[in-house]
């Protein structure tokens, strides 16, 4: 456990306890009485299974590494600590706190910076010191503001050197002190278990760290304050540590106190005394001293018993008489804090290489600590193990199960715990194994040889894996063919030892991959063709006719042929071949030539004529290509003609050609007429036709077909019309023929179905028929509706109209009549610039004048005469509703039959009042019994009042007092003047009666004094008194 080198003198941490401890010193202290009383704790005791839930909760942990929000730099920047390691570190201390039966404590970021600052300073002149100024000189570089700080911070706080964190300073430090620096006091874990501390901040920095403890401003006060706690779990406690109990006040008579503890399992018992008071040389000394100095608490008894062992079950019974006038006594109860929840082996399974090797077993969580474990051996032919220790022993070659058992006494469920482990005890592979080198591993690589082995078991046959079972090395420095080199193999996991054996280096034998073509794949051209070959071997490439030869089976046609590659030289043997092609030459486009001229349709399949050619020689139709179209070619449309090469040839050429259809024409004399003509509204389709027969016009033959007009839909306009006609084979192999004839139309009358109608209107002086749209209606033909008269004016409530349909097309149909339904509805005004006069405070209504204008709207500003009335012009408005409250308005129309009257809301501004009718007055004077301001005073004012903030200010007498009221009544804000300055005056005091204070008898040692007299009505000194 590191120990804590704080300086001795740190029972003066810091100037405000010495203050402190005088003036407590001071004090006369109550004589105790001689009878004994038993005391126990006077702390928050918790249950064991509340403190395993806390310490599980809390997080706290010796071993979270420590991070800053800003790194410390030397020598102005102290640096922040992360907000997780200001936590870890509170995490510690509450948790330590908590089991102590304390309350927790927070952080206060302004201890947080002196204690920082108070690390770094330290860390700065390299001293561990609660006094830099003194112990130390401020480096030039460092600014006063820093300085001052640090040594601030250093001399309130608890200090640590050789920490890696401020978790392992509160715990294996400040709360150890079992150091002799230390021990006599044991300060730093009394600041730690300070019952008044109410908040603490921590800095570090490299290895110096720094708790502020005097900050106080706790609300605990706790007293006989034991650590060891009641409840104790054994890994925040060392059997080197010091016991303490902290009774809170002064203990008086030191001498007379002594400590008994009795283990209670077996009885042993140790008592400690001021005889035991020599500073110990060993850690494990006895040890007892009592210290009244201010530590966070003062008065405590110190002990420690001599070669004092722990585990968690054990129960202790502490007894400390004389303290006091009274007997401590409390039980011990030592126990797992971080009791083990499962457990389980890493490396599975493990080689037990060498006697004395522990199983590697690990626990969550892994703060646990103070267990003990039983282990077994499931074969110890195989190996054996310490029951205690877990140290394996080697017996024979084999695997054994080992297994781990933790008792329910360590366990955070309270059943045992056990885990297992395959433990494998390796064998010799020298004296186990065969060892066979692969021959072709051992071929010259130009440079270090890897050799491959196969390794086998001679008891098993079973083949071992490298890596696993052995590696491999080689011994040598030449590695050229015909070198003999010794190749090792080397026990692993299974196996142990070595075993080794010679080999040659033999020459490498040519393959395929060490072998490059420049191609391997030439196409056909007529004459004898190969690539060159080359080779390489590990990014080298090799010498021709030195390391190699070559050979070729060449060709000149379409085919696969070799070249072989023989080993040569000193270095390489054997042969390999590779295979290249010659392949067949593609057709191309430019080696075809094909006739061109046009093909029609006649009944008959045709192609075009073909011909090839390549270096300047034709080609031979079935040897070089051969032909052949996609379909038959007998209908007309289009066609593919493939020429597929074979042979040295390859590839399709493809000839696209077409089958024209063939041309239609009238037979006869080629003349198509119309036999009758059509009436206006009849389609094409109506027309009869002469002289409708077709012939192909290349053959002659008849085909049959479909003679119809281009538009035969279509319904021709009245009068002689020319439309175009087209025959349409039956047979597809043959072309439509087209032509035109004349075609006459006669006119047709038009039929109305329905009227259309109109929407109603609103009434304007205006307003036309013209302005009004018709909709709807419905002839047998398109046209438009149109009122008959446009100019007429309808009025309220309407009339039948006359509307007119001119139909679209009039050159064929004929205008018509009906009569069209109108309603007219009266017009609502559009109001505009309603205004009304402003007025003052208490006026209604009737006192404003309106104005305005009336029109038929926005956008039509005719006018419209009638008149602005208020509909309430009783309401009297006040100035808050001034400009923002609106009233109802309406405007009647002078022209009722035809329009309707129309409302709106208007606003009106609303001036103050001068001021309110009752007005407070401008002097008061009270009596001397009226001490302060009261609102009673200008109760005589209904609605005013003195600020609330006046109220109850003290009068002096015969000084007058200006003060200021204020309107507060139901109607305020009506009003210009809301405020009157109030001057009052209090009257004198009679000093009717009088009292003596402050009198005292004089004795030897002191003067006395006569006392000073005081009014009791007004509480003033009316005279002085002597000594």
């Amino acid at each position: 456990m590191p120990t804590i080198t704080t300086r001795q003198y740190y029972a003066h941490i810091h100037t405000l306890m010495t203050v402190l401890m005088c003036l407590i010193a001071a004090v006369s202290l109550l004589a105790l009485t001689d009878v004994a009383q038993a005391q126990e704790p006077n702390v928050n005791k918790h249950t064991k299974a509340q403190i395993i839930d806390y310490l599980s909760s809390s997080g706290a942990s010796t071993s979270n590494k420590t991070t800053y929000a800003v790194d410390p730099q030397l020598y102005n920047q102290p640096g922040d600590l992360s907000d997780a390691s200001k936590s870890d570190a509170l995490a510690m201390l509450n948790s330590i706190r908590y089991v102590a039966g304390l309350n927790a404590v927070s952080l206060n970021d302004e201890y947080g910076k002196k204690a920082q600052a108070g690390a770094f300073v330290d860390y700065a002149i390299r001293d561990l010191t609660h006094y830099p100024a003194s112990d130390g000189t401020k480096p030039d570089e460092m600014s006063d503001e820093v300085w001052n700080l640090g040594c601030a911070g250093a001399g309130s706080s608890n200090i640590a050197m050789g920490y890696s964190n401020l978790s392992a300073a509160i715990l294996y430090g400040w709360m150890s002190d079992n150091d002799s620096y230390n021990i006599d006091r044991v300060g730093h874990r009394r600041w730690c278990l300070d019952p008044g501390m109410g908040a603490t901040g921590f800095g570090i920095v490299g290895a110096y760290s720094a708790m502020y403890s005097t900050g106080g401003g706790g609300s605990g006060s706790q007293t006989y304050v034991v650590w060891p706690a009641q409840n104790m779990p054994v890994e925040l406690f060392s059997k080197y540590d010091p016991w303490t109990i902290s009774v809170g006040t002064p203990i008086s008579n030191t001498s007379g106190v002594e400590v008994t503890i009795t283990k209670k399992s077996d009885g042993t018992t140790w008592t400690l005394n001021s005889g035991n008071t020599t500073t110990p040389s060993k850690r494990t000394d006895a040890y007892f001293n009592i210290n009244n100095d201010w530590y966070g608490q003062r008065g405590c008894i110190i002990f420690r018993p001599a070669d004092f062992e722990f585990a968690a079950g054990d129960v202790y019974h502490v007894k400390a008489t004389g303290v006091n006038g009274v007997t401590v006594e409390y039980d011990v109860d030592f126990f797992n804090g971080y009791p083990v929840e499962s457990i389980s082996f890493e490396n599975d399974p493990t080689y037990l290489t060498y006697s004395g090797m522990i199983p590697p077993l690990t626990t969550v969580p892994a703060d646990a600590d103070g267990y003990e474990v039983t282990w077994t051996s499931s074969d110890e032919s195989i190996l054996t193990i310490d029951e205690k220790t877990g140290a394996m022993t080697q017996v024979a070659p084999g695997t054994a199960t080992v297994t781990a058992t933790i008792a329910g006494a360590y366990t955070k469920s309270g059943s045992p715990l056990t885990a297992s482990l395959q433990v494998v005890v390796p064998k010799s592979i020298y004296d186990s194994t065969s060892v066979k080198i692969d021959s072709a591993s051992m071929q010259y690589t130009g440079s270090a040889i890897e050799p491959k082995v196969t390794v086998t078991d001679l008891d098993t046959g079973e083949t071992l894996v490298e890596d696993v079972d052995y590696t491999v090395s080689v011994s040598g420095d030449s590695f050229e063919p015909g070198d003999q080199l010794v190749v090792w193999v080397y026990g692993k996991g299974r196996y142990y030892r070595n075993k080794g054996g010679y080999a040659r280096v033999q020459k490498r034998t040519i393959t395929e991959d060490m072998v490059t073509l420049s191609g391997d794949s030439f196409v056909y051209n007529g004459a004898e063709q190969h690539p060159t070959a080359t080779a390489e071997f590990n990014g080298t490439a090799l010498v021709a006719d030195t390391d190699y030869t070559v050979s070729y089976s060449g060709g000149t046609d379409a085919g696969t042929y070799k070249a072989t590659i023989t080993g040569a030289g000193d270095h390489f043997i054997g042969k390999c071949a590779k295979e290249f092609t010659i392949e067949p030459k593609p057709l191309e486009q430019g080696m075809l030539t094909a006739d061109d001229s046009e093909l029609l349709y006649t009944g008959e399949e045709q192609m075009p004529e073909v011909a090839l050619a390549f270096n300047g020689a034709p080609l031979a139709k079935g040897t070089d290509y051969t032909l052949a179209t996609d379909k038959p070619a007998v209908d007309a449309g289009a066609y593919t003609l493939s020429v597929e090469g074979t042979g040295n040839f390859t590839g399709r050429l493809s000839v696209d050609y077409a089958i024209e259809q063939a041309p239609t024409t009238v037979a006869g004399d080629g003349t198509v007429t119309a036999k009758d003509a059509l009436t206006y509204g009849q389609a094409l389709s109506d027309v009869a036709v002469a002289g409708d027969s077709f012939v192909a016009q290349n053959t002659g033959a008849e085909v049959a077909g479909a003679f119809a007009f281009d538009d035969p839909t279509a319904v021709p306009a009245v009068g002689t019309h020319t439309h175009g006609w087209t025959f349409t084979p039956d047979n597809a192999n043959y072309l439509p023929c087209t032509g035109t004839m004349q075609v006459q139309v006669k006119k047709a009358p038009v039929q109305v179905s329905q009227a259309p109608s109109a929407d109603a209107v609103t009434y304007h002086s205006t307003r036309t028929l013209a302005d009004i749209p018709l909709t709807g209606g419905a002839a047998n033909v398109p046209g438009t509706w149109s009122w008959a008269d446009a100019s007429i004016v309808p009025a309220v409530p309407g009339s039948a109209y006359k509307a007119v349909f001119t139909p679209s097309d009039s050159t064929n149909y004929l205008n018509a009549e009906a009569d069209v339904e109108l309603s007219v509805e009266k017009a609502t005004p559009a109001l505009s610039g309603v205004k009304a006069a402003g007025i003052v405070y208490g006026q209604s209504l009737a006192d404003s004048a309106l104005s305005g204008t009336a029109t038929h709207g926005v956008d039509d500003r005719t006018e419209i005469d009638g008149a602005f009335t208020w509909d309430d012009d009783a309401i009297a408005p006040t100035v808050a509703d001034g400009g923002t409250k609106t009233y109802a308005v309406t405007f009647t129309p002078a022209d009722s039959s035809n329009y309707q009257a129309a409302k709106t809301q208007v606003s009106l501004e609303v001036a103050k009042a001068a001021h309110p009718a009752v007005m407070p007055g401008a002097t008061y004077s009270v009596p001397n019994s009226t001490a302060t301001l009261s609102q009673t005073l200008i109760a005589d004012a209904p609605g005013w009042e003195f600020d609330a903030s006046d109220v109850g200010t003290g009068l002096v007498v015969e000084q007058p007092a200006t003060f200021t009221a204020r309107y507060v009544g139901s109607d305020a804000g009506n009003y210009e003047q809301e405020t009157v300055e109030v001057t009052v005056t209090r009257s004198a005091c009679d000093h009717a009666t009088t009292e003596l204070r402050g009198a005292k008898d004089a004795t030897c040692t002191e003067a006395g004094y006569s006392g000073d007299e005081y009014c009791t009505k007004c509480g003033e000194l009316v005279r002085s008194g002597v000594s």
